[in-house]
């Protein structure tokens, strides 16, 4: 008694696309940032999921202030109370409140570490 297979071509090919997927399929993360990328930073990561934080921990930078060429960041909160040039990026854990008449030249990153379903981001 013998026994004849097909041949199936689509057979390897499926095999080999799936050995591809589960290989690249491992998750990929950001580069963490060091403080020393930093021009200023605040906060403790302890108390990041406390809400009543962002008004003792956070950055607040006053009227008139011109940060070049680095990063401004906090674990809780960054605020702005009048205008202000960055040439950098904004990293905040929480919210952020910026002001207006800002001038930032980069990007503005909200990680929302305290998962609040309100306006993350609240600009002039």
């Amino acid at each position: 008694m013998s026994s004849f297979y097909k041949i199936r071509p689509f057979k390897p090919f499926l095999l080999v696309f799936a050995i591809l997927i589960l290989s690249f399929n491992q998750q990929t993360q950001a580069q963490q940032k060091k403080i020393s990328d930093f021009i200023i930073f605040s906060g403790n990561p302890a108390f990041s999921t406390n809400i009543k934080n962002d008004q003792t921990s956070g950055t607040i930078i006053s009227s008139g202030a011109d940060v070049r060429n680095g990063n401004i960041g906090s674990y809780h909160m960054v605020t702005t109370t009048g205008s202000l040039n960055v040439i950098g990026n904004i990293f905040s854990g929480g919210n952020a409140d910026l002001s207006s008449r800002n001038n930032i030249d980069g990007s503005i990153y909200i990680y929302n570490l305290q998962n609040q379903s309100t306006n993350n981001l609240v600009a002039g």
